[in-house]
């Protein structure tokens, strides 16, 4: 009997880590790793005990998930998460929705293979006994492959403009509440397994979370091609700007060739004539005004160039002094949608960080990119006058603008790294931030 018990206790435990880590993965997590984790782990405890005590006082009841729920959602994942209330709850109630589903579905088939009447499931499933430990064995294996499979689309919900997200939170609500209501009728109906209304509640049910599910892939799926849209057109933005930039560069550069002959006439002259004093005073005050060439990038890759030369001359403009130091292997095969989106949204939130700082403060940016076997890595320093980690440990982004033209944002960013078996890291070193990304790459013939 003892086993049982700590069996009961364990599948809770794991459903309710499934829930947490879904919500964490849907908004944000709050801390760094292990202290993450250790949040995370004593948030499942405190919700599996929860749990636990309201089946000891109702057993099954269907009230005791939705205390979870408002419990996780105005709690827990406060606790976990950096999301906003709706991110959580959609996230959350989507889940709920996907275990309870999971676990009638489990129950029935394991029915139909051990008993025929549902008098007898309800006894041989969920009493204490061998059937009941292989019920919960079974739906919690479903539970977590499940969970794996699609906690890296998770993160969409967020990149979701907020009627999209209400409408899915509707939609999984309104699954939540039919689904535990006809399974209730489903229960007290089907003493024959053919009977039409178990079939239809059972089918209603399947055709729902069928439906939730739907509906978030094409919502999710609009919106990144809303958002890859929105970085190609502003990847062309920023090569038609560097190419007027190396056009104007071009032209300067003509013009001092051509002023500059006229001064080797005018030196050839008073040499000619013999004032070398006068030569050699124009001489220096030409050298006092030398001609100041521009800093310009040439990678060997058009979206990089046109990202650092067009960032160069707005950092110019903002007074921030900005450097760099590319090593780009050109035969990369790095997307250059997802080289704008990691490149541009770092620099941007660079910039935006030495916008904050006291005039008198020194701000610098500092681009660094360089490849380290099949690896890519960008780096991008900047000055700060805070430790950003303060009030801010997931380190979301703190912008008021919500447009979306500069970037995808630190979500999107990882989407990218994941996209290529990288990674990102923030750290703050003695009044710099750092951002480091990383992509894994396979070379292009060329």
């Amino acid at each position: 009997m003892r086993y049982f018990f700590l069996v009961e206790w364990a599948a809770t435990f794991v459903e309710c880590l499934i829930l947490l880590c879904t919500v964490t993965a849907a908004s944000g997590r709050r801390y760094q790793k292990s202290r993450h984790y250790l949040a995370v782990l004593l948030s499942t405890a405190c919700l599996t005990v929860l749990i636990n005590v309201l089946n000891d006082i109702s057993t099954f009841s269907f009230l005791t998930p939705v205390i979870s729920m408002c419990f996780v959602i105005f709690i827990l994942s406060r606790i976990t998460s950096t999301g906003s209330l709706l991110i959580r709850s959609t996230a959350c109630i989507m889940t709920y929705l996907v275990i309870i589903t999971v676990g009638y579905v489990i129950f029935v088939l394991l029915r139909v293979v051990y008993v025929g009447d549902m008098y007898s499931a309800f006894t041989f499933f969920l009493s204490p006994g061998p059937f009941r430990v292989v019920f919960l064995a079974a739906d919690k294996i479903v539970d977590t492959l499940f969970y794996f499979l699609v906690r890296k689309s998770l993160f969409k919900i967020s990149t979701l403009k907020k009627k999209y997200q209400l409408v899915l939170l509707m939609i999984s609500l309104a699954g939540y509440i039919s689904t535990q209501y006809l399974f209730g009728v489903f229960l007290d109906t089907a003493n024959d397994a053919l009977s039409a209304i178990a079939i239809f509640s059972w089918l209603y049910i399947l055709a729902f979370v069928t439906i939730t599910i739907i509906a978030f892939v094409v919502i999710a799926r609009a919106e990144q091609e809303r958002q890859t849209h929105i970085f190609l057109r502003s990847a062309n933005q920023l090569l038609t700007e560097n190419y007027q930039q190396l056009h104007a560069y071009q032209q300067d550069h003509a013009k001092q060739i051509h002023d500059f002959n006229h001064h080797l006439t005018a030196l050839r002259g008073l040499t000619a004539l013999g004032k070398h004093e006068e030569a050699l005073a124009y001489m220096e005050s030409l050298l006092s005004t030398a001609y100041q060439e521009t800093a310009l990038c040439h990678s060997g890759s058009d979206i990089i160039d046109a990202i650092i030369n067009c960032k160069a001359a707005e950092a110019e403009q903002l007074g921030i002094e900005f450097r760099f130091a590319v090593d780009f292997p050109v035969s990369a095969n790095i997307a250059p949608v997802d080289i704008c989106g990691v490149l541009a949204n770092q620099i941007d939130n660079a910039f935006d960080a030495c916008r904050q700082m006291p005039p008198s403060a020194p701000r610098r940016v500092q681009v660094t990119i360089k490849r380290v076997e099949n690896f890519v890595f960008f780096r991008v320093e900047n000055t700060v006058d805070h430790d950003p980690f303060e009030n801010n440990s997931s380190l979301s982004s703190t912008k008021t603008d919500t447009s979306t033209q500069h970037g995808l944002g630190i979500k999107n960013i990882r989407d990218i790294t994941d996209k290529y078996s990288g990674f990102l890291r923030n750290e703050y070193k003695g009044g710099v931030f750092i951002s480091v990304v990383s992509l894994c790459y396979e070379t292009l013939d060329i």
